[in-house]
């Protein structure tokens, strides 16, 4: 059972687990003691109706099959022929294929079918995979809430984009400061985070304080039956590392979730010392467990909740300037399926310019690859499904006559790898939203 007491916080704030007391009146409501001999009555639940998808969704869900097959299919020949053509394009081509779609694609699929999409405590990557734990909430409006954590030395994240993206690996790179970068998304209640804050260490983004925030749905209550306006999920990066799951390069965080939530409590308390907190106690069990990163992650299990109300009365927030047009960039997958159509077009112009085999078709291929993908980047919705069914059909077919030795020996992998890459890249959802943008605005 939970419990809900209110604490003042010092700087450092400990909680001891508090017995708890068993409602007995309402267990001899629910359960008075039986007079005859029981019988089992089901309630006679039937499964609910699915939902059936629109035929944009069915379509890209068939071309998302096609790409996962053909990206298996590609990774199994360049293992059986590790001669054919340069081993680290090869290779470079495998882990591309495996990192960045075939592994995360089979979570999705996995996850979706054992994983519980109600409300446990945790979040949920975009492939599918347990994130980081909910470890604090707040009571509040928004403009409370960031005007809280600003008085606090926090800093708004940037939204995920492939500016923000580019900027951040930069900063890393050269180990520069960037105080409002993005942090990836994590998904609660079957939605990304509103918002993310985050501090830097030192002026660098390897290591960084961060909180990501969700609006709890209209009459919603977490275990315990305490009122929530927002929960959060508060990690410190410790270092850049490799995600274990999918060999994808990432932040690892620190197993001590609980430092980390402690941390955020005590910055916006310092700072305005009228915010209160209670604590909802045994909120989830203790536990040692790994996130969507392969990273440890350690908790007691208690929730604080930290009333944040008129903090924006005591300390009026700014909103950071947003970029002109920022909401208007493409999404990040339609800009790698553009690195990977620039590769295709120059390996089918060398293969022209020294006279190989084939080298004007694959040239014509890759045209048609450009002017569909140059109408998608347009928000031409046809454009984008003929350009997915146009690349199915190819990177098929090539992957047949590679298969059967169709095509000629000097031909590598480097077309084929490509032209499935391109495939697999363009048939995700964020394509679909982005299309789909223009046509909302014209009938709005």
């Amino acid at each position: 059972m939970c419990i809900t007491r209110t604490v003042q916080m010092d700087y450092m704030f400990n909680s001891s687990p508090s017995e708890s007391t068993p409602a007995d009146h309402n267990a001899k409501e629910h359960y008075p003691l039986p007079e005859f001999p029981p019988a089992y009555i089901s309630r006679n639940i039937t499964s609910p109706r699915r939902r059936f998808r629109s035929a944009n969704h069915i379509a890209m869900f068939s071309f998302v099959a096609i790409a996962l097959f053909s990206a298996c299919w590609l990774m199994i020949l360049i293992i059986l022929h590790p001669t054919r053509g340069s081993w680290y394009i090869n290779l470079l081509i495998f882990w591309v294929a495996m990192t960045y779609f075939v592994l995360p694609r089979l979570h999705q699929i996995f996850t979706f079918l054992y994983v519980p999409d109600y409300f446990i405590g945790r979040t949920r990557t975009n492939d599918g995979v347990l994130g980081d734990p909910v470890n604090l909430a707040f009571n509040g409006t928004e403009s409370d809430l960031k005007a809280a954590l600003a008085q606090a030395g926090w800093v708004e994240a940037d939204a995920l984009n492939i500016r923000s993206g580019t900027q951040i690996v930069l900063s890393t790179l050269r180990h520069t400061p960037y105080p409002s970068a993005p942090v990836s998304d994590l998904n609660l209640f079957g939605r990304k985070q509103n918002f993310s804050f985050q501090r830097d260490v030192d002026g660098t983004t390897y290591q960084r304080h961060h909180i990501r925030f969700w609006r709890v749905p209209a009459g919603w209550r977490p275990p315990g039956g305490e009122k929530v306006d927002w929960v959060a999920a508060a990690s410190f990066d410790r270092a850049v590392g490799i995600n274990f799951f999918t060999l994808q390069a990432t932040h690892r965080i620190d197993a001590d979730i609980d430092a980390e939530r402690n941390f955020v409590i005590n910055t916006i308390r310092y700072a305005d010392p009228h915010c209160t907190v209670s604590i909802i106690e045994h909120f989830s069990t203790s536990y040692y467990s790994w996130n969507g990163g392969g990273d440890l992650i350690v908790t007691d299990g208690h929730l604080p909740v930290v009333d944040v109300s008129q903090a924006d009365q005591r300390s009026p927030y700014n909103s950071p300037e947003t970029r002109p047009h920022s909401h208007a960039l493409p999404p990040v997958p339609l800009w790698f399926a553009a690195v990977f159509f620039t590769l295709l077009i120059t390996t089918a112009a060398y293969r022209v310019m020294t006279f190989q085999p084939y080298g004007w078709a694959y040239a014509g291929l890759a045209a048609i690859l450009g002017a569909l993908l140059f109408l998608t980047f347009r928000r031409r919705r046809w454009a984008w499904f003929t350009m997915m069914g146009y690349s199915a059909l190819v990177s098929t077919l090539l992957l047949f006559a590679t298969s059967w030795t169709l095509l000629p020996e000097e031909s590598t992998f480097s077309v084929v790898g490509l032209t499935v890459l391109f495939l697999v890249t363009i048939a995700d959802e964020k394509i679909l939203g982005w299309v789909h943008e223009r046509r909302r605005k014209h009938i709005s």
